[in-house]
């Protein structure tokens, strides 16, 4: 056996020698990444070691006072710590008595309106002939006694020449029923008189005979606008 050892030790040495002799190894320290090749004349590396330094994130601080999306700027890896400071708003309600727009006030949000904008009045009749091809016409409508009733008037003789101005009534239904009641107007210098029932407005003459059509519109008063005027 040790003359077998023996020759086994000449075979392996005489091979090594043979190849080119005992591997040539260094140590390597690698502090970068990369691909590393042993130089010339060194057949590898050991032991490896790497030491690869782990940069330091850049992180600040920083403060949020209102909703949106945030980036850190060029540089900066992230927030630490992040501090949300929304300012909480009061809720009001919004009490709206005319038309318009309306922003809250600063620090606070509507949670709900109150519109309360008075009504003038109601359209029941809209530019209805009370004169047709100079034929004088019953102009259809529901008055109510006790009602109050706005007349705009106007034809198409005079009211070119009144420098465009309409002719403006109003009066109670005080009549009920088929009772005719009189009511006056002023029209481009002309006072006339207009008669209702409670179905219909109508002339019985004419403002100017040269008017070939002629026109009312009629508004029912809301009482808003009324009882104030009521004296109590």
């Amino acid at each position: 056996m040790e003359d077998l050892h023996g020759i086994i030790g000449e075979f392996l040495e005489g091979n090594i020698k043979a190849l080119g002799g005992t591997p040539v190894i260094e140590e390597k320290t690698i502090t970068e990444n990369g691909t590393y090749n042993a130089p010339e004349g060194v057949d590898g590396f050991d032991p490896v070691i790497v030491n690869v330094p782990i940069p330091e994130p850049v992180i600040m601080e920083r403060v949020f006072a209102g909703n949106g999306t945030y980036n850190p700027p060029e540089g900066v890896d992230g927030y630490a710590p992040v501090i949300i400071d929304v300012p909480s708003k009061e809720e009001v309600t919004l009490s709206a008595t005319e038309n318009g727009t309306y922003t809250p006030p600063s620090g606070k949000v509507y949670d709900g309106a109150i519109v309360n904008v008075p009504s003038i009045g109601n359209v029941i009749v809209n530019k209805s002939a009370i004169v047709s091809n100079r034929v004088l016409q019953t102009v259809a409508c529901n008055l109510t006694q006790g009602k109050y009733y706005a007349v705009f008037y106007y034809d198409d003789y005079l009211y070119p020449r009144s420098s465009n101005v309409l002719g403006c009534t109003a009066f109670c239904r005080t009549a009920s029923g088929s009772t005719e009641q009189r009511f006056y107007m002023n029209y481009a210098n002309f006072n006339k008189d207009l008669y209702c029932t409670d179905t219909g407005i109508y002339l019985k003459t004419k403002f100017d005979n040269d008017a070939v059509n002629c026109y009312i519109t009629v508004v029912e008063i809301d009482d808003s606008v009324i009882t104030p005027l009521i004296p109590t």
